[in-house]
C-alpha cells in the first residue's frame, strides 16, 4: 500500500534503503526460488528453514533501518513488507510455485495451527496463498530478516525470533516527516491511514485486532532505546540466546568472510 503526502506517492517505510529497489530483488528472489523447485524436481532435496528473525513494528518506529544493521552484522538479508507484496502480486510467481512449496513444507503449508482466521477465505486469496508461499521459498533459500506481514504466524514458531517494535505516535510522526520532510499534521495523517490499513490486514489474514506481548520473544520501546544500533546489538543477543549453536554458526561464518 502508498499514501500519498502533499501531492507525492510514497510507499510505508520512510527509510530509503541502499542497494538494489524491492521490484529488481523481488524478481531475483523469485528466480532463486524457481531454481531451487527445478533442482528439487531433479531429486535433490529440500532446504531446512534456517533460524529466522521477524521484525513486528508500526511504521515511522525505525524498524527497517535496525534490520539493515542487523543483517550486517549478522550476515542475513533483508526481506521487508514492500519486497513480500511484489512475490505476492508478481505474475511470475507460478501456481506450480505453490504447490511445489506445499509440498516441500508438509503440515507447515496452513501455519502453526492457530494463527489464520477463516481458513477457506486464506486459501482462496491468491495474494494470501502466494505471499504465504513467498515467505516459505524466502526462509528455505537462505537467511533472512522479515519485516512485517505477520511472518511468525506463516513460519514454525520455534524457527523464529519474533521482534516487536514499539513507540509514540509523536516519534513515529516527526520519523515520518524528518524522513519525507513533511509537515507533522501530514505525516501524522498518512500515519492514521497506514495504521487502519496494518489493522485491517491482521484481522482479515490472522484474525488478530492487536498485537499481544506475549506473541513476541522480545519487545523494543524504540522511545526509551533510539538508537538504531543498539537495538541491533540486543536484537543480536536474543538471537543467540534463542538459537544457540546454530546462531554461533551465523556469526563465525559472517565473521570468516570479512578476513
Amino acid at each position: 500500500m502508498n499514501f500519498h503526502i502533499g501531492g507525492m506517492n510514497h510507499t510505508p517505510s520512510a527509510y530509503k534503503r541502499p542497494g538494489p529497489n524491492a521490484a529488481d530483488l523481488a524478481k531475483m528472489y523469485i528466480k532463486e526460488w524457481d531454481n531451487l523447485l527445478l533442482k528439487m524436481k531433479q531429486g535433490y532435496p529440500p532446504k531446512e528453514i534456517l533460524p529466522t528473525i521477524y521484525f513486528s513494528r508500526k511504521i515511522g518506529t525505525g524498524a527497517l533501518m535496525i534490520a539493515d544493521l542487523l543483517g550486517e552484522k549478522i550476515g542475513y538479508r533483508v526481506v521487508d513488507r514492500e519486497i513480500l507484496d511484489l512475490i505476492a502480486r508478481s505474475a511470475d510467481h507460478k501456481k506450480e510455485t505453490v504447490s511445489a512449496t506445499d509440498e516441500c513444507n508438509p503440515k507447515k503449508s496452513r501455519g502453526n495451527g492457530d494463527g489464520f482466521h477463516g481458513e477457506d477465505s486464506f486459501i482462496e486469496s491468491d495474494y494470501i496463498k502466494h505471499l504465504f508461499s513467498g515467505v516459505l521459498a524466502l526462509a528455505s533459500l537462505g537467511p533472512t530478516i522479515f519485516v512485517g506481514r505477520g511472518v511468525h504466524f506463516i513460519l514454525p514458531r520455534d524457527r523464529v525470533l519474533s521482534v516487536r517494535f514499539l513507540s509514540s505516535k509523536n516519534h513515529r510522526v516527526r520519523n515520518i516527516a524528518g524522513a519525507l520532510n513533511v509537515h507533522e499534521e501530514d505525516a501524522e495523517g498518512a500515519l492514521d491511514q497506514i495504521d487502519r490499513e496494518q489493522k485491517r490486514f491482521f484481522n482479515k489474514v490472522y484474525g488478530k485486532i492487536s498485537a499481544p506481548p506475549e506473541e513476541f520473544d522480545l519487545v523494543i520501546n524504540c522511545d526509551q532505546i533510539p538508537d538504531p544500533g543498539n537495538c541491533a546489538e540486543l536484537v543480536a543477543q536474543a538471537f543467540r540466546f534463542k538459537f544457540g549453536d546454530e546462531a554461533a554458526t551465523r556469526f563465525a561464518d559472517k565473521k570468516h568472510k570479512k578476513t
